[in-house]
This record gives structure tokens, C-alpha cells and sequence, in this order.
């Protein structure tokens, strides 16, 4: 018995040696170079798609055709990349892989399809159709497959702005069904019942959930637009800009706390940033020219936009605190940052 024993913690000991002296090297993480999709008109007398490393390195066109490719947002796993296509009296919701490659309608119908919105995973997207006449809100997997339509408003009214809530599980838009426009969720399945978040005789609109998933930002007219937030349940309504100037172009930084938007006051447009609870606002552009389109890179570290000089659109970066701003398009051309929230 003793033999044995001895035996047994040999092998152990011979084991435990083999396993710390070879030990399993874990596969290489590898980095992928943080990318901005823009339109530009350089190459054609319609927009085109095309990418480009946040350093400006490795531009690359993406579309050749004969239509006009609009609204264009990257998706959640850098893969793909979903924006719109006008095909004269139609437009289309269209994906292609990052490479260029892979070009999928996913709509494919000849109403109007648009306003798409990838799933916080990927691997759907939400958009609007007015395929039966009125506009409602649709899921489509990524692949094109497994078309559902999700909302059914009568008396020809409309929704529009779908926004993904962080876990996939709701779908916040606006509809135009009692005189003005409110705020709704429903069930990304279609399951259930909608719920109406706003009460408001105000025009409220394209509602955006926070990367938390306890606040959505929206606009809400009242004479000019303002950003407001409240909880998803419709409750603790907040004015965050409170200001008699248009605001517009929004969207909330990846931690949930602040929130970027445009503002018009000084006569040209500026790109702010505020907090989610309306202090420490603070204009990031302060120029002579048009800025707009803003959003966040996935860090929270840079902000990327369009500029408008007056003659031409340019596609900038620039750091979160408004300094170090690059070029990126850098064209004679116009270039159009179109960026979906």
C-alpha cells in the first residue's frame, strides 16, 4: 500500500511539473484599428460609402453605383456596416461587410425603407417601412432573413426613430397617432402592448436609450427643441439644455453620463457636451463654421463629426475635451458625416 502511494504522488508531482514548465500560451488578442464609415461625392456624381482609420490611414470606398448611399453606422462587432440606399422613388436598408464585400438588401421592397438600427448585439436590425401604406417598425436578422413587423397603428398614423434599449429587449420610437408626436416602447418580438412614455401636446421625438438602460434622451419642441431625458418608464421627465436656441444631433457618451448635441445659438452651429444632469456644459468646437452630426468612438475618447466651411463638408476627429482636431476626408470633394444613432 505504502508503494502505491508513493507511486501515486510521483505521478502528481511529475504532472504538476509538466503542466507549469509547458504551459498553454492563450491565443494573441488582435487589435482592430477603430474605423469612421462617411458619404462622399470624390469619386461620383452620387454619394458613395467608404471607411477610414481614425489616423486617417487606409481610406477605402466601399460602394460603386449608380444611387445615392446615405446614413451609414458601423456595427457593434466592427463587421459590417448598415446604412441606406435612394434607388429613385424608393430607398432601401442595406449592409455590407467592412471589407466591402457581401452586399445585402435587407429590406428589398419597392416602399420607402429606412431609419435602420443595428441590435446591441448585431445580429438585427430595426427599421421603418411604408409598405402597407403608413410607416411601422420592422426587425430583420443581419443575414436579410426573418422579416417581422412589429408595430400595427391604425388610422394611417406613423412611427418612426427606432433606438434599440442596451439589452435588446426593447424598442423605443415615435409616433404621430394623437395629433402630435410621442414617445413608445414595445417589445423588440412584438409581443405585449406598447407603452406610451410622453403625454405632451409638444412635438417629442427620436428618443435614444442611455448605454445604462435606465434613461432615454429625446427632443421635444416647444417653440425651439430641446434635449430632455427621462426614465424608461416615462417618469422624471429633465429639460437638460432649457434654453431658447435649437438643439439637435444628439447622443449620449458610452459611460451614460454626459450627452452631445448641436446647438445653433451664436448664430452658426457648435458641438456641446453637457452632463446627464444639465451642469457643466461645454462648447467643444467654438468656430466661425458648421459643425453637427457628432458621436462618440466606442472609448469615449474621441468625438467624431462633419464640418461645413461654407464651401465644403469635411469628416473631423477630435479628443472628448474638443482638442487635437484631424481631418480625416480631407477633400475638395464634399465628404458627409451621416452617422445613425
Amino acid at each position: 500500500m505504502k508503494n502505491l502511494w508513493l507511486l501515486f504522488v510521483i505521478l502528481v508531482f511529475i504532472f504538476s511539473c509538466s503542466k507549469t514548465e509547458n504551459p498553454i500560451t492563450p491565443a494573441p488578442t488582435v487589435s482592430v484599428p477603430e474605423k469612421v464609415a462617411f458619404l462622399s461625392y470624390r469619386d461620383s456624381s452620387t454619394s458613395e460609402l467608404y471607411i477610414v482609420d481614425f489616423d486617417g490611414s487606409n481610406l477605402t470606398r466601399l460602394t460603386n453605383n449608380d444611387y445615392y448611399d446615405n446614413f451609414c453606422k458601423i456595427s457593434p462587432k466592427k463587421d459590417k456596416i448598415l446604412f441606406e440606399q435612394y434607388q429613385g422613388a424608393n430607398s432601401e436598408v442595406m449592409v455590407i461587410d467592412i471589407d466591402g464585400s457581401n452586399f445585402i438588401n435587407l429590406s428589398n421592397n419597392s416602399a420607402i425603407d429606412n431609419s435602420g438600427a443595428w441590435s446591441p448585439d448585431g445580429s438585427k436590425i430595426a427599421y421603418i417601412s411604408n409598405r402597407t401604406g403608413n410607416y411601422e417598425i420592422y426587425i430583420v436578422n443581419a443575414d436579410g432573413s426573418g422579416t417581422t413587423r412589429v408595430t400595427y397603428t391604425a388610422g394611417g398614423k406613423n412611427n418612426y426613430g427606432p433606438s434599440w434599449s442596451p439589452d435588446g429587449k426593447k424598442i423605443a420610437y415615435f409616433s404621430n397617432r394623437d395629433t402630435s408626436n410621442e414617445i413608445f416602447t414595445i417589445n423588440s418580438d412584438g409581443t405585449g402592448n406598447e407603452t406610451r412614455l410622453t403625454y405632451n401636446t409638444n412635438n417629442d421625438r427620436d428618443p435614444i436609450w442611455s448605454p445604462k438602460g435606465n434613461k432615454i434622451a429625446f427632443m421635444r419642441e416647444d417653440g425651439d427643441y430641446d434635449v430632455w431625458t427621462m426614465d424608461t418608464n416615462g417618469l422624471n421627465e429633465l429639460n437638460i439644455t432649457n434654453n431658447n436656441v435649437y438643439e439637435f444631433h444628439f447622443c449620449w457618451s458610452p459611460d451614460g453620463e454626459k450627452i452631445l448635441f448641436v446647438n445653433n445659438g451664436d448664430g452658426d452651429n457648435e458641438i456641446y457636451s453637457i452632463k446627464k444632469d444639465g451642469t457643466s456644459i461645454t462648447n467643444l468646437t467654438n468656430n466661425s463654421t458648421q459643425d453637427f452630426t457628432p458621436y462618440f468612438s466606442k472609448d469615449g475618447k474621441k468625438i467624431i463629426y462633419c464640418n461645413y466651411d461654407g464651401t465644403n463638408y469635411e469628416v473631423f476627429i477630435m479628443n472628448a475635451d474638443g482638442t487635437n482636431n484631424i481631418n480625416l476626408s480631407n477633400h475638395s470633394a464634399s465628404d458627409v458625416l451621416y452617422e445613425m444613432p
